[in-house]
């Protein structure tokens, strides 16, 4: 299946995909390899709904049972994601096993995972295996300076540049490339340009530019939200690089459903 045809099957590369198909995401991954001062994984928060947040944290033996009662209810469901609220490198182990399940349980369904992209070189060639469909980094700028003021850790360089290999070592697989961007105002909005252009040019199939969302408790719960003229313009001029998103739903870790 081509590149075009395999995102018009998923809702979160495709807007009409969205009318069609559903999603489930399995909250697999406790843990995370980087900060980032937007971030604040709340387990147990009911009424939010954004990454990061799920109910409960699924243990892989209860993979098969949280799949097959959610396809009752939702027999629409075409995509299985991985999206937290931790990062997947942080677990690989956990990862690897929650894709097999799926696989060999659930062969018909289609595997998506996010991830922040540090850990995928050294994790390339179990990826290249488990032959994933759909994969989302989060790249928020390619500037030292700009991502030392997101990420409060000490090697932002060594983060940048295994997200540039990553992306260069995933554009290689049959996987559908997606970069995430959080629009941070009057942090990084001048850096996204940048983003797209790197994007465009490594064969990633689209770039979603998702506006920041105040979260108490973290380091950035005073930012403010971008206004959606902001938003426009940022996505207007990433537009001459790579495919624009521009309905995505923030998703919890734990979503099941259409968004």
């Amino acid at each position: 299946m081509l590149t075009s045809e395999k995102a018009q099957i998923h809702p979160c590369y495709d807007i009409k995909a969205s009318k069609s198909y559903g999603r489930i995401h399995l909250p697999v991954i406790k843990s995370c390899n980087i900060s980032c001062n937007y971030c604040n994984r709340l387990y147990d928060c009911p009424n939010e709904n954004r990454p990061g947040v799920t109910s409960k944290i699924l243990s892989t033996e209860h993979i098969y049972d949280f799949i097959t009662d959610n396809l009752k209810k939702f027999p629409n469901i075409n995509i299985v994601g991985i999206a937290g609220p931790g990062e997947v490198f942080a677990e690989p182990d956990i990862f690897n096993e929650s894709v097999k399940i799926v696989k060999k349980y659930f062969p018909e369904l289609k595997l998506c995972f996010s991830t922040n992209g540090f850990g995928i070189i050294d994790n390339i060639e179990s990826l290249e295996k488990l032959e994933i469909d759909y994969i989302t980094v989060t790249i928020n700028t390619l500037s030292e300076e700009t991502s030392s003021k997101i990420h409060p850790i000490d090697n932002v360089n060594e983060l940048i540049t295994r997200q540039i290999l990553g992306i260069k070592e995933l554009s290689r697989t049959k996987a559908v490339l997606k970069i995430n961007s959080v629009f941070l105002p009057d942090i990084n909005d001048n850096d996204l340009v940048a983003v797209a252009e790197f994007a465009g040019k490594t064969g990633v199939f689209a770039h979603n530019i998702m506006p920041f969302y105040p979260v108490k408790g973290s380091a950035f719960e005073n930012l403010r939200t971008p206004e959606s003229k902001e938003i426009d313009n940022a996505r207007n001029q990433c537009s001459s690089y790579i495919k624009q998103l521009s309905h995505c739903k923030r998703c919890r870790a734990d979503a099941v459903g259409y968004i």
